[in-house]
């Protein structure tokens, strides 16, 4: 006979362990999954934007850092950070109304930051902007929702782009964001 089944935990139970725990947990229908730990490079990507959005930011709107996000009765999740207009709306403690949704790739979650994640995102009627920033490289995607199933994507590349989100009164530089990461070289990154 194969291995013991394993129980799925409730909603509740989630939210008591999460509250609780030392390592922040997603949850996807009864199973728990880890939230992986940050490197060097996102930590110091995840300050730099916070500090350039902090001044830039419509008014009425405010940026929070790493919040639980309910994407659906049973499904949890943790982007790195989010940009809310007007108050935040929290059910289960946890954000339901993030308008744009910041993610900092990592190699081991990448694929599902640009794929599953985004997804579940998509059900937020209040999402419209969907940011995912490399590591590895200066580059920015930028999703806009054109309409309820349309997506745009524009690909900022090089330290001289200008990154414009929808929630910002002015743009900021590629520059900016990466100052104090060590990126390859032309050469080495075979471009």
């Amino acid at each position: 006979m194969g291995a013991n089944p394993v129980s799925a935990i409730t909603v509740e139970q989630y939210l008591a362990i999460d509250e609780a725990a030392e390592r922040k947990s997603e949850y996807h229908d009864g199973e728990l999954f880890t939230v992986v730990d940050a490197t060097p490079a996102h930590g110091i990507l995840a300050f730099n934007l916070g500090g350039i959005l902090h001044g830039r930011v419509k008014n009425g709107c405010r940026g929070i850092i790493a919040p639980r996000v309910r994407v659906s009765p049973t499904r949890f999740v943790y982007p790195d950070a989010v940009i809310v207009c007007g108050e935040p709306q929290i059910l289960s403690d946890s954000l339901t109304n993030p308008r744009t949704i910041i993610e900092i790739l990592s190699p081991s979650t990448e694929n599902y930051d640009a794929g599953t994640k985004f997804r579940l995102f998509q059900q937020l009627a209040s999402f419209d902007e969907y940011v995912l920033i490399a590591q590895d490289q200066p580059r920015v995607d930028l999703f806009r929702r054109e309409s309820p199933n349309h997506w745009s994507l524009e690909i900022l590349q090089g330290l001289d782009q200008p990154v414009l989100l929808g929630v910002a009164e002015s743009a900021f530089s590629l520059a900016e964001l990466y100052a104090g990461i060590t990126l390859p070289s032309v050469d080495e990154a075979g471009s």
